[in-house]
């Protein structure tokens, strides 16, 4: 009851209870990114796709934006997932990926992955 009071206080429109799940990635040098992450929602919850962003770093380098996709995807549990694409290439041995998910109030993780040779 006080989060909501809060939020309602503050003009966010709803109350996030979101956290993030495993990483789950297809990263090999040469070939573009494929990882998914798994959301963690309460029932009912459910963000929309465009609060959905990922920025992809190559070493020190990161990627432009209309290089990295976002996706979310529901699951039929009423859970979803994020799935993080590149178009380019991976040519470094790892990458740190941000995920953000939310419009009014953005949730973020990093991930560090590791690219096989």
């Amino acid at each position: 009851m006080a989060a909501a009071t809060l939020a309602a206080a503050l003009g966010m429109g709803s109350v996030w209870a979101l956290s993030f799940g495993p990483m789950r990635s297809l990263a090999t040098m040469g070939q573009p990114l494929d990882a998914s992450i798994d959301l963690v929602l309460q029932p009912g919850e459910m963000p929309a796709d465009a609060c959905v962003s990922a920025q992809v770093s190559a070493g020190d380098s990161p990627l432009p934006a209309s290089q990295v996709s976002a996706q979310l995807i529901p699951g039929s549990d009423g859970g979803a997932r994020v799935r993080v694409r590149t178009t380019a290439a991976i040519e470094e041995p790892f990458l740190t990926m941000t995920l953000s998910v939310g419009c009014d109030v953005r949730f973020a993780r990093q991930f560090t992955v590791f690219a096989d040779p």
